[in-house]
């Protein structure tokens, strides 16, 4: 009998959840960690929501998986550049589309400094979080290479949040 992975406590926006080393990770995460060359991936954490809650952008969320990459190089000097994708997973797309008007809402309360990309395929909202470090002709084919592996390449999603760094926000496909 296989003994179950040791589990650890997370609290996330209030929220009481359980984190388990990833077992196999979605293949198109596979691909997207595949395809960033320039970066080293750590290993996957995924998270599952334990409690219902009330927590509008919590409502109904299954699972949390966190990928960390960080640069090969340095980008500056001693200085290595940190992204991190976060991948929400939902009951239903209308709660995944829900959680990612709340990062519209959110990004007009606040200025973001970082650059950040945001989108939803079928129950899934994906959060692709990068350093200013990054200049836009790097950036940019971070977020192709994530599209390309989750709608398969050359399809654009049909809702995203982009964020550029110092705060400039693009919405497409978001009522």
């Amino acid at each position: 009998m296989k003994r179950p992975s040791p589990a650890i406590l997370i609290l996330l926006f209030g929220v009481l959840l359980i984190a388990c080393p990833a077992a196999a990770q979605d293949k198109s995460l596979q691909d997207f960690s595949k395809s960033l060359t320039e970066f080293t991936a750590n290993a996957p954490e995924e998270i599952e929501n334990t409690l219902a809650n009330d927590d509008e952008d919590l409502k109904g969320l299954k699972k949390l998986t966190i990928l960390r990459f960080s640069s090969k190089k340095p980008v500056q000097p001693d200085t290595y550049a940190k992204v991190v994708l976060m991948v929400f997973e939902y009951e239903t797309r209308d709660l995944a589309m829900t959680a990612m008007r709340s990062v519209v809402k959110d990004a007009e309360e606040e200025m973001r400094k970082e650059p950040e990309f945001n989108f939803v395929d079928g129950t899934k909202f994906y959060k692709l979080i990068g350093p200013c470090l990054l200049s836009e002709d790097k950036w940019n084919p971070i977020e192709t290479k994530l599209t390309d592996a989750v709608s398969g390449k050359g399809k654009k999603p049909s809702a995203f949040v982009r964020i550029a760094c110092g705060g400039k926000m693009t919405v497409d496909g978001i009522k």
